[in-house]
Formats: C-alpha cells, sequence, structure tokens
C-alpha cells in the first residue's frame, strides 16, 4: 500500500519499488500490486523497474485503492502519480499494468515499455513528452497538454509501434514541435490503432504526424485534420468532447461519435 497520508506501507512510489530491487516474480510464482492513494509526488529520481523479472503470468500492477479510480477531470481522482524529474516511470520492459491513475507532473516518457499495458488513465501536464513505444498497449487512456511549452522541437504524445484502443490524444496550442504536436508512428498490423480520437487544437505550422505503414488493422477512427489511420473514419471537433473548454475530453453523448465505433460503440476514452 502506498498512500501518501502515511497510512500504508509507504508514502512514495518510489520507495516502494526500491524497497523490493531485482525481485524476480517468476520465480517466485507471484504478481505484485502496489495500490496508490492520494497524489505521490516523486522528488527523487524516476521509479525504475530494472533488475526485475517478470512473465505473462507473473506481473507488475500499478493501481488505486478500490473507489479511487481516475475520471476525466484532472484532480478529481484519489489516486495520482506526479513526477519530478526525469521519466514518469522505467518499466524496463517488464510486463507491467498501470490501471485507473492520473499521471502528471515533470519527467518525460514512460521508458522501455514494451509489454505495458496502460489502462484507463489520464495523462497530462507533463513538461516534456510522452513516449509510448514498442509494443506497449494502451486502452481508454486521455492524453493532453503534454510536450515542452512553446518548442520549436520535440513533441507532444508520441507513440511508435504501439496498439492504441479507445483513447483520445489532445494536441494543445502551447506544446510540442517537429511538424507538430502529436506522432503516431510505425502504426503496422500488430500495433494498430482502434476507435480512438487524434484532436490538434491547431491548424497551419502545428500538425499530426500519422507515420502509417498498414491501415489494414486500424478502424472506427476521428482525427481533426483528415489523416484518422485505417477504414471507417471519421472528423472530431471541439464540440464533440463534453467540455473542452473545461478540461472534459470525454466524447459527449451528444456527438455521432458517441455511437460511431464499433458495434454502436463511442469513439475515445471515457473516464
Amino acid at each position: 500500500k502506498v498512500y501518501a497520508d502515511g497510512t500504508g506501507d509507504y508514502t512514495g512510489l518510489k520507495a516502494a519499488v526500491s524497497a523490493t530491487p531485482n525481485k524476480n516474480l517468476v520465480s517466485l510464482g507471484e504478481s505484485v500490486t502496489f495500490e496508490i492513494q492520494g497524489d505521490l509526488v516523486n522528488t527523487a529520481g524516476f521509479v525504475d523497474f530494472n533488475g526485475w523479472t517478470t512473465d505473462s503470468t507473473h506481473k507488475i500492477y500499478i493501481k488505486p485503492k478500490a473507489g479511487l479510480e481516475c475520471t476525466s477531470i484532472a484532480g478529481a481522482s484519489g489516486a495520482s502519480f506526479t513526477a519530478g524529474t526525469s521519466y514518469l516511470l522505467a518499466f524496463r520492459n517488464n510486463h507491467c499494468v498501470i490501471d485507473g491513475i492520473e499521471l502528471t507532473g515533470g519527467g518525460n516518457n514512460i521508458y522501455q515499455a514494451a509489454n505495458t499495458q496502460i489502462l484507463n488513465c489520464l495523462l497530462h501536464n507533463i513538461n516534456s513528452r510522452v513516449m509510448i513505444d514498442s509494443g506497449a498497449y494502451a486502452y481508454n487512456c486521455i492524453f493532453y497538454n503534454c510536450g515542452q511549452t512553446n518548442a520549436t522541437t520535440g513533441y507532444g504524445v508520441y507513440t511508435q509501434r504501439a496498439t492504441l484502443e479507445k483513447c483520445t490524444l489532445i494536441a494543445d496550442a502551447n506544446h510540442g514541435g517537429y511538424n507538430g504536436e502529436m506522432i503516431v508512428r510505425y502504426v503496422t498490423s500488430t500495433t494498430p490503432v482502434h476507435s480512438t480520437v487524434l484532436y490538434n487544437e491547431t491548424t497551419g505550422g502545428y500538425d499530426n504526424y500519422l507515420n502509417v505503414t498498414a491501415n489494414a488493422a486500424s478502424d472506427y477512427n476521428a482525427d481533426s485534420e483528415g489523416e484518422a489511420p485505417g477504414t471507417n473514419t471519421f472528423t472530431v471537433t471541439q464540440s464533440d468532447f463534453v467540455d473542452y473548454a473545461g478540461g472534459d475530453f470525454n466524447i459527449s453523448s451528444s456527438s455521432p461519435l458517441y455511437t460511431a465505433g464499433a458495434g454502436g460503440l463511442p469513439i475515445g476514452a471515457a473516464l
């Protein structure tokens, strides 16, 4: 139990992970869960799972205490992780599941995320970038305000060789670079994009960069610039969100996208 108020076993995620270094979950025949309560502010370097041994059966779980799952509104959840410096989390390609957590603060990417599942999370106001890479899987997540403020280089949300399903990516006017604020790269038949919203606040100088090498496995996506990957594609505008100005990026029940997905389900995240 990692509780910010001191009522658990640890008050910081880094301390909890560091207390059991080089843990071999496979040989132990078990998984481990870090249960979070409150806003865990990390100021002592990044949380690093280097040296751990996991597999598809024996995993690392990071999730909130029951009833404290994050919502689509920043600060409204009872379980969040604010990174102070460097990486958000260094998973080192371990089999990890992070579910229902609000992630924010300094730092930049989720490092070495192959075999990582990022589920039902809100990621925002990250001062460098969010990079989900190398076979990671993101489901029902919202990403916004990521990237260096007024940067001319770098980028905001960057996914590469990752599967996105029911996610919402927002590129805002003040973050990003690299010819655009959002990069969805190397979308292939094994790392497709499904039922995902890609909205760019600006046009012209900033652009979505979609390096799609295989569309066949991607479908039911919506994009603000007519570039959604795959088949059965749609266009998204600010009016499709519950409250864009107020920072609620769930798709509104009055939007055509709310029933436009496969089986009449909504496109985009629903937190």
